[in-house]
This record gives C-alpha cells, structure tokens and sequence, in this order.
C-alpha cells in the first residue's frame, strides 16, 4: 500500500528505490505471553516498586510481556515520571473513574494471552510469577489464579472472601437480600 502511494505521488523520485518485487506486509508481532495491569490513583512509592517487581519477574523468568498503568487522575505525582519509560503503556485518565472501569480500560487494551490484575501496592518475590502462570495453562478451565498474598512480616494474608455459591449469591445479591432472617 506503502508503495501504491509513493508510485502516485509525483514529488517522490521513485528511481531511488530499487522494483524487486519482493514487497511484502510485515506480520504484526506475535502477544505477549502476559499483559499485567496496575491502576494507580495517588499509589506514591508503591507504584514505582510494584512495576519494577512486575518487571523483574518478566526478565528473570524470560516471560514476554507489556505492563499498562491506568492512572485514575492521580494528585501525587507518582505516575508523572512514568511516561520516560520505555516499557510501560500509560493510559491517564482525567477524572477518578473508580477501580472497576479502570481495570475495563485496562483490559481493552491488553493483547496477552493471560492477564494479570495487581495492585499499585503488591510486589512480587523472586520466582512466584511463572508457577501463576503455569498454573492457569495446565488448567485450561480455570479462569482465575490467585497468588498466596505475603505479608511484608512473612505471614502470609488470610483471605475474606470466598468464591460464591449460587445460593450465597441469590441470598446477597437479589431482593432475598431484604428479607428478614429467622
């Protein structure tokens, strides 16, 4: 098409530029194997850890991958010097639009073949990314991988919350809700 164009085009000297014949479309490049996603809003020091954690588990497990900061109109400046940085993807919003639109926008924009979801506060210790990784490809249907969340003392972080059972999921999110109980 390139080419079309420069054949049309009368300013163009096109006897500078060799008729191989050879001309061919450059194949996009292939996804990368992980799109990780990190919605900041006033994250401070947080956010700068988090995405060098992120990218050192890309390098030293040699995952390829592309990292997208969503910027929810943050205050602090903690997202202003990230724009200098080559391998970040930075989408800023000009209004808070809240966590779950953020990570919407985030998603749209991926091209991995898995995502991953963190927080501007999470960092990742040596190692612990592949076997997440690996985890979601021998169980094709799994959707989701969670990782076992360490407490910056070691302890390792119970969690609140449980998947939902179809009942639990009736009893709290539909007008049974509102019924009184026993």
């Amino acid at each position: 098409m390139c080419f079309h164009l420069a054949t049309v085009c009368g300013d163009v000297n096109n006897d500078l530029v060799p008729q191989t014949g050879n001309a061919r479309f450059m194949r996009p490049p292939d996804p990368p194997q992980l799109s990780a996603i990190v919605v900041a809003y006033d994250s401070g020091q947080q956010l700068r850890r988090c995405l060098d954690s992120i990218q050192s588990e890309l390098q030293r497990e040699d995952i390829t991958g592309e990292i997208w900061v969503i910027d929810n109109d943050s205050q602090d400046g903690s997202t202003s010097e990230l724009s200098q940085h080559p391998d970040l993807q930075i989408l800023r919003n000009k209004k808070n639009l809240g966590f779950g639109a953020a990570v919407n926008q985030g998603f749209r924009r991926s091209r991995g073949e898995l995502v991953l979801l963190l927080n501007p506060d999470a960092e990742f210790q040596p190692g612990s990314l592949r076997p997440l990784l690996e985890t979601l490809r021998r169980n094709p249907e799994a959707d989701l991988a969670a990782p076992a969340l360490i407490l910056p003392n070691g302890e390792r972080q119970g969690s609140p919350r449980r998947f939902y059972t179809l009942a639990a999921a009736l009893a709290r999110r539909t007008p049974l809700a509102r019924l009184p109980m026993g």
